[in-house]
């Protein structure tokens, strides 16, 4: 068994439709854990992870994310969270109107660990900052933030069903990752 440390179902979702697969038993598993203040997504991420494996001594991973605003030299990065519980979408639309360049970059990190090992896998995908909120009882980032082809928010893509983010390498890299080292742990090499 394989535990995502994740209360999230979407997130919870995703996972599972790049592990199941691979027949990766997967559980969603609420911690709270202090999450240290820091502008490195990944340290974040290792931090988490070390602190559940601390608590429940069991195979898991933990995943953590910041949005890069480009036109605003990087924020709020991994305080995204932060942004959402303070701020509207309309006051993150209302900063970003003086701005041409409207380019979002949104880094994910998946840390993995066990009683032997510690692994992090890093992506990034580029995307915009919408110039309207659509879906206003949504968070802030999911209503105006599209990482899509179709332009479409997050919370859009959701709600239609389709894929809210093109060329997320980092859930497959994941699951290869893990497949094939269980495997090799497995049969000894």
């Amino acid at each position: 068994m394989l535990y995502y440390i994740t209360s999230n179902k979407q997130k919870i979702r995703i996972a599972k439709k790049y592990l199941s697969p691979l027949n990766v038993s997967l559980e969603g598993k609420h911690l709270d854990l202090v999450e240290v203040q820091s502008d490195d997504i990944a340290h974040i991420a290792k931090e988490k992870a070390k602190q559940a494996f601390d608590a429940i001594k069991k195979p898991l991973f933990v995943n953590d994310a910041g949005w890069y605003i480009t036109a605003l030299k990087g924020f709020p990065g991994p305080y995204m969270k932060h942004v959402n519980e303070r701020l509207t979408s309309q006051d993150i639309l209302d900063i970003m109107a003086k701005y041409d360049n409207r380019e979002v970059i949104f880094r994910e990190v998946v840390c993995y660990i066990d009683e032997h090992r510690l692994q992090s896998f890093v992506g990034e995908v580029r995307g915009e900052v919408l110039t309207r909120d659509t879906a206003p009882s949504e968070i802030p980032s999911r209503s105006i933030f599209s990482l899509s082809s179709t332009n479409k928010s997050i919370a859009e893509c959701w709600q239609e069903g389709i894929p809210s983010v093109n060329n997320s390498k980092i859930w497959e890299d994941f699951a290869s990752w893990y497949t094939s080292s269980n495997q090799a742990t497995s049969t000894g090499k």
